[in-house]
């Protein structure tokens, strides 16, 4: 996890920066941009992910030893971080769980004692909390099908009945591709792309015209920014980073072999957990979320990919 301080609206800030994944690392990045002076101005903290509670204790008063060391009168929480991925079994998510709710009475602790304001971002999950609707046109319209989405949407709850935390956006974000990172887990599209390039067989969870819809790590990165950097506001609130016009995976398919120029050999994988569709309307996108050409990102994850080949 990173620390670092910023100055928000002329308030001081301490921002704390869980997550070095695709989100998290798309985040920082974004933040260095909008403040320069950031690249060689933040510590790196270990982050003790069990629940262990010795362990747990010791690393969040290292935490806050350091916070209180930057002398600031806000503290920024962005939680883009986690184990527990789409396909969890219960145990997973449940640890996760007990560790992030132990992690939020921490902060509300802390807040407290030291007279904090506090604001908490996190990084949701659309799929997982609508999984299996179409045109989803409500926040409340909720279908937990798997322990991942009961672990999100429990996450969201936690910080919903916080009486400490001035501020809490959570942002539900579909289905996320990057054009620029090229390494550790990827997902559909880096691995059409990848595949298309070598030649190799694609195994697809879902049918041909299963529904998703896809968002751009880098935009969604600017969207959380502009919110922590612009956006000041008290409460609870639930903002959707969706493109908000879903693919296909046919044709999903027919992009990637344009932007690659050869045809792709794909094996479908006919689960009936995978193959439902997740559909959102336009008019639940964040009006802070600018979604970006999904085919011209392609074109440019085929460009980083073959770089990284050659």
């Amino acid at each position: 996890m990173r620390v670092y301080n910023l100055n928000i609206e002329n308030c001081k800030a301490t921002v704390l920066h869980f997550g070095s994944g695709l989100i998290g690392k798309a985040i920082w990045n974004y933040m260095v941009k909008l403040n320069p002076e950031l690249e060689n101005n933040y510590t790196v903290l270990e982050y003790y992910w069990g629940n262990e509670q010795n362990q747990f204790a010791e690393n969040w008063d290292k935490i806050f030893d350091k916070i209180k060391a930057l002398e600031t009168d806000e503290l920024h929480i962005v939680w883009a971080a986690g184990k527990a991925g789409f396909g969890a079994k219960e145990e997973e998510a449940q640890a996760e769980l007990t560790h992030f709710t132990n992690a939020v009475k921490k902060i509300e602790k802390f807040s407290i004692e030291y007279k904090k304001k506090s604001f908490f971002y996190l990084m949701s999950s659309a799929g997982g909390i609508h999984e299996g609707l179409k045109l989803v046109n409500s926040p409340d319209k909720v279908s937990l099908k798997r322990p991942y989405g009961e672990l999100k949407y429990a996450q969201e709850n936690i910080l919903r009945q916080s009486k400490i935390l001035k501020s809490v956006v959570t942002f539900r974000i579909s289905s996320v591709y990057s054009h620029s990172n090229v390494s550790g887990r990827m997902g559909l599209i880096s691995v059409l792309i990848k595949n298309g390039i070598n030649n190799s067989v694609s195994n697809i969870f879902g049918a041909e015209r299963t529904l998703r819809d896809y968002v751009l790590d880098d935009d969604i990165a600017k969207c959380v920014c502009l919110n922590l950097m612009k956006n000041r506001r008290t409460g609870f609130y639930i903002e959707y980073l969706i493109d908000g016009k879903p693919s296909s995976l046919n044709e999903i398919k027919l992009m990637v072999e344009k932007a690659v120029g050869k045809k792709l050999y794909l094996q479908y994988s006919l689960l009936q957990s995978n193959a439902t569709d997740i559909t959102f309307t336009s008019e639940m996108q964040s009006k802070l979320f600018k979604p970006s050409s999904l085919y011209t990102n392609m074109k440019l994850l085929y460009q980083n990919l073959l770089k990284g080949n050659s």
